[in-house]
């Protein structure tokens, strides 16, 4: 019979390493606020390479479906990845680029950088408070 520290600490280190997980998930997250600054000085190749990375990630995914792992890419994604993703193409990716491009894109360089602030910040820093002080009702 598993006695309640036990489950207690089992339950403290399965928190703690969704924490840890959710802060690796979020720093890839918070790196996208240096594109601004990047679009601003070499706008067309920062836009291509973009592109490219988007290109890599949804080949190696869908290489990784069948199998076939990209070794840094895959691991990178092994780390970030939540449960509910497991054995599934991990879309978080591919909506964090094809956002910041789009609001690129289509807006004025600083209602651009204002969005593509809003996507890094907001959208890491809220679900790792919800991840830190929320609770489920």
């Amino acid at each position: 019979m598993i006695s309640d520290e036990t489950s207690r600490g089992v339950i403290r280190k399965q928190y703690r390493n969704s924490i840890k997980k959710e802060l690796f998930r979020k720093s890839i997250h918070l790196c996208s606020a240096l594109i601004p600054a990047l679009l601003a000085v070499a706008y067309r190749p920062v836009f291509v390479l973009l592109f490219a990375a988007l290109a890599v990630y949804v080949v190696s995914e869908l290489l990784r479906m069948r199998g076939v792992e990209v070794p840094v890419i895959a691991r990178v994604t092994e780390i970030a990845a939540r449960k509910r993703d497991e054995n599934k193409f991990v879309l978080g990716p591919v909506t964090l680029v094809l956002g910041i491009m789009a609001t690129a894109f289509l807006w004025q360089p600083e209602a651009a950088r204002i969005g593509i602030y809003a996507l890094a910040f907001g959208d890491g820093l809220a679900s790792l408070g919800g991840k830190l002080f929320g609770r489920v009702h």
